[in-house]
């Protein structure tokens, strides 16, 4: 649940503050400043979309999981993710972003989080992904890394992506979990070949195990299951340009939202892919209860909808 708790006239200006209501009586005050941070600013779907999975009683993630966890939040925005994970007993929450958003988002995590915490468990750090000064700031390996709606489909978002998936690789081992939700995906007519999902499926299996671990709730799993013609149950009636999720081994009815809300977990490969396998190359792709089913170990216990 959200409330807004400021007047219209704040909202003009590009502010206001938010209550934001999880399950387990988690409570959230949330900064919006689009004035001062931009887009940095803003909670965005994506954010919301992980924060139900890291909170709800029934999801696939434990509730207790960030308990005692390292974590690092990356393109953090307003610093809601990263708030819940240390309402939700973190270690040490660790949340970057570029240097225009990190006065609302110390703002937001002080608002929250106890000050003797927020001394002794807290860091508001400037990372630009592909500053090599900004990584060597930064301690790892994370136990888990949060990435939610940070890639946009600019025209330079082949370069952003590759940055974003090496900082990801430097700041994670083998253990680490990684993850990411919010990946824009074309509508109808308007895709290019190079869509943000088209170079995220292309570039992040070279580095990462990749899992689809859900899809947006209000989307129907079960029509990502029928491999035998190439089309999902709703494929007709998405306003998705079919072509990336064909390409990709995905099916249009789970990315049937202009914002792919599905949750990803990547786990890195022990040997980067392209030696045996050309880069790009998606080696394995299985669905659940479909024949030859992946028997690659399930994350959480939990089959994933697609493993790349």
């Amino acid at each position: 649940q959200m409330c807004d708790d400021e007047d219209d006239d704040a909202e003009q200006w590009g502010s206001r503050t938010l209550t934001v209501t999880f399950p387990h009586g988690i409570e959230v005050k949330i900064s919006e400043n689009f004035f001062d941070a931009g887009v940095a600013g803003v909670l965005w779907c994506g954010a919301m979309r992980l924060m139900h999975a890291l909170t709800h009683s029934r999801s696939f993630i434990p509730i207790d999981y960030c308990k005692g966890k390292r974590t690092i939040e990356l393109g953090a925005g307003t610093g809601i993710i990263s708030v819940v994970a240390s309402k939700l007993g973190a270690a040490h929450i660790t949340v970057t972003d570029q240097s225009v958003a990190l006065e609302n988002m110390e703002l937001n995590l002080r608002m929250n989080i106890d000050s003797a915490v927020f001394d002794e468990r807290c860091s508001v750090l400037e990372l630009e992904w592909g500053t090599l000064e900004h990584r060597l700031a930064l301690q790892p390996p994370y136990d888990a890394i949060f990435v939610a709606e940070c890639v946009y489909p600019w025209d330079d978002a082949h370069i952003v992506i590759q940055s974003l998936l090496d900082t990801i690789h430097f700041l994670s081992d083998e253990n680490t979990d990684v993850w990411f939700c919010g990946i824009n995906t074309p509508k109808k007519g308007e895709h290019s070949g190079s869509s943000t999902l088209d170079l995220f499926l292309q570039q992040a299996p070279q580095l990462f195990d990749c899992h689809l671990m859900c899809v947006d709730p209000r989307e129907d799993a079960s029509t990502v299951n029928d491999t035998s013609d190439g089309k999902s149950a709703e494929s007709e009636s998405s306003d998705l340009f079919p072509s990336p999720s064909f390409e990709s081994g995905l099916f249009p009815s789970p990315l049937a939202h202009q914002q792919c809300r599905g949750v990803w977990l990547l786990k890195k490969k022990s040997k980067p892919q392209g030696i045996e396998n050309a880069p790009g190359d998606v080696s394995s792709i299985s669905f659940e209860n479909s024949e030859g089913a992946d028997s690659n170990p399930r994350p959480f216990g939990k089959v994933p909808l697609l493993v790349l």
